[in-house]
């Protein structure tokens, strides 16, 4: 996946503010003023790298009453939305999905687990 020229040059004003919002770095412990810009280059990635993953994933729609169980293919029941915890590359993100109940296999399921890769 690229990143298009638009948000690019986006990001690249976006550091520029941040640059000079947080002004000027000082070196670190060892003297390196490059291992500190990494380190703070990395920790504001980290951050929107959570936000944007955070945003793709959650469930902003409302969902249907029902949904297919992934194991015996009967229609569930909506028990409605739970917050879960899903760890990425990036760390921890929160994610708000609709999760739902078969009454034959006795289990809440949550349909995006099959496209997310939970093999559930």
């Amino acid at each position: 996946m690229e990143i298009s020229e638009g948000l690019r040059m986006r990001l690249d004003r976006m550091a520029a503010e941040l640059r000079e919002e947080f002004g000027p770095l000082t070196a670190g412990e060892n003297g390196c003023l490059l291992e500190v810009a990494e380190d703070w280059a990395v920790l504001v990635g980290d951050h929107l790298s959570r936000q944007v993953l955070t945003e793709q994933v959650t469930v902003t729609q409302e969902s249907a009453a029902e949904s297919v169980c992934p194991q015996c293919q009967q229609l569930g029941r909506s028990k409605g939305h739970r917050k879960r915890r899903v760890e990425t590359r990036r760390g921890a993100v929160h994610v708000n999905e609709p999760e739902y109940y078969c009454s034959r296999c006795r289990r809440s399921f949550f349909p995006d687990d099959a496209r997310a890769g939970d093999g559930s």
